[in-house]
């Protein structure tokens, strides 16, 4: 029966082996003992990371804030269609069912609508809707103090009607 012989390791391959250990070693190391601790502020820049390597995946829940954000670095064409609704942009969304008083052309009616959480200093959008929507009849809107809007009706008709019946809007409320 024969014997199987094993040669010695070359001096080259000793030290191949030695300098791949040490590498693999060295990475471990750095793994386990770099965090976001010891990475100073500013050293990871837009021009150091790879293309699609920050994802939203890998952003954590209100990492990115306002404060963080540049003037003019999000804008209409980096929006995702669809990515924003009327709820995900207003503090407050809700919708309401006033009743505008009988308005000839030209005429205007200011009506009030309670909504809880508003403040004097917020902005409100009416947004107009339902099957009774009415061309000719515009609505701007404004707080009028804690927990109140004020809804202003104008009836912009040129023929002469008469518009009288609740109205259908959704109040979206921005802080």
């Amino acid at each position: 029966m024969r014997r199987l012989r094993f040669n010695r390791p070359s001096p080259a391959m000793v030290v191949a082996c030695v300098a791949l250990f040490v590498a693999l070693g060295g990475t471990a190391f750095a793994v386990q003992k770099i965090g976001t601790n010891q990475i100073k502020s500013k050293a990871v820049t837009k021009k150091k990371l790879a293309k699609q390597s920050v994802a939203s995946a890998k952003i954590v829940k209100q990492a990115v804030k306002k404060n963080k954000i540049a003037d003019e670095a999000v804008v209409g064409e980096k929006v995702l269609d669809g990515s924003l609704s009327l709820a995900k942009v207003a503090q407050i969304v809700v919708d309401r069912n006033p009743t505008v008083p009988g308005l000839l052309p030209g005429e205007c009616a200011v009506v009030d609508v309670a909504v809880e959480g508003v403040a004097e200093a917020d902005r409100v959008l009416v947004l107009r809707r339902g099957p009774d929507y009415d061309n000719d009849l515009n609505a701007f809107a404004g707080p009028t103090g804690a927990g109140a809007v004020q809804i202003t009706f104008c009836n912009v008709h040129e023929t002469g009607a008469t518009i009288e019946q609740p109205q259908q809007v959704t109040l979206a409320v921005f802080k």
